[in-house]
C-alpha cells in the first residue's frame, strides 16, 4: 500500500431556483473529486468528471456543476438542451 492520503470534506448548502435547498459534501482524496448530493429525500454520490471549465460532477440522471460562483444541477432524463436549475451557496 502506497502513503496515507488525506481526505478533505466540506459540506456546502446551496439555495436553488424555485426554493429548493440541495446539502453537497464534497470529499477529496488525491486526484478522486465526490460530491454526495442531496436533493429532497434523494441521496446522489457523483463523481468528478473533465469538464472544459469549472468543476463536474455526474452521478444517477445528475450532473453538477460549478463555476465560481454559479452553481447548476441537470436532470438529465429531461433532455439534452432542457434548462437546468441555478444554484448560490447559501449562508
Amino acid at each position: 500500500p502506497g502513503p496515507e492520503q488525506s481526505v478533505a470534506r466540506e459540506t456546502l448548502t446551496y439555495q436553488c431556483d424555485a426554493d429548493q435547498r440541495i446539502v453537497v459534501e464534497y470529499i477529496n482524496v488525491g486526484a478522486n473529486s465526490l460530491a454526495v448530493l442531496r436533493i429532497g429525500e434523494e441521496t446522489v454520490i457523483a463523481a468528478n468528471v473533465t469538464a472544459a471549465s469549472g468543476a463536474k460532477y455526474a452521478g444517477g440522471r445528475y450532473e453538477w456543476w460549478t463555476k465560481g460562483e454559479e452553481t447548476t444541477l441537470y436532470d438529465l432524463t429531461r433532455g439534452e438542451n432542457a434548462p437546468g436549475v441555478n444554484c448560490r451557496k447559501a449562508g
